[in-house]
């Protein structure tokens, strides 16, 4: 028969063991759902991205078509002031007053087309960057645990010697009942033969 603080021990370092395989086995599969979700979470950053890139890029054409619709207006009024001008015999600064007028409208609109889009590029890298944390925080959180066989160890060690402790294997000075104390026999090779 098998002394019973053996018994218990091994019983309690073969359950330890038994439960740190489960947890490591948990561990495994929490890491591949949680590698799943990285993957639809950088998925969907970049099709968020995406989006608003391509959105961007629209904003940035029409305000292209603007500025060339602009000064495609500001050279026909040029042009058809200086007909008028030509035709009724008009010459001097009042003219070149009026052709300058049609080019500083056509500058102030220009430029306040070219502020708009500059302000849109702002607030469009601001909301990405905004997107981008909360992706890395969200990546953070999805961070895959690593088995520690170090920590799986001692967890083993410290439910064996629980399980040692409580069978009364150890205490001091009061031999277990379950388990004579060997006694000096006078034998060459020393007490534990």
């Amino acid at each position: 028969m098998c002394d019973p603080v053996i018994a218990s021990t091994a019983a309690a370092v073969g359950f330890a063991g038994a439960d740190e395989i489960m947890k490591n086995d948990q561990r495994r599969k929490g890491n591949k759902i949680k590698q799943e979700a990285a993957d639809l979470h950088r998925r969907v950053f970049r099709n968020k991205v995406e989006g608003i890139d391509a959105e961007f890029r629209g904003k940035q054409v029409q305000a292209s078509e603007a500025k060339q619709q602009r000064t495609l207006e500001a050279w026909k009024a040029r042009a058809t002031s200086q007909v008028g001008a030509s035709a009724s015999g008009v010459t001097g600064l009042s003219v070149d007053a009026v052709l300058d007028d049609f080019t500083r409208q056509e500058g102030v609109g220009n430029s306040s087309i070219d502020s708009s889009i500059e302000k849109q590029a702002q607030t469009t890298n601001i909301g990405v960057r905004g997107l981008a944390l909360g992706t890395e925080g969200a990546l953070f959180n999805l961070r895959k645990e690593n088995f520690n066989p170090f920590t799986a160890a001692l967890n083993i060690g410290k439910a064996g010697f629980r399980a040692f402790s409580a069978a009364g294997g150890g205490t001091a000075g009061a031999p277990s009942a379950a388990r004579p104390v060997p006694t000096n026999t006078g034998k060459q090779f020393g007490p534990f033969l």
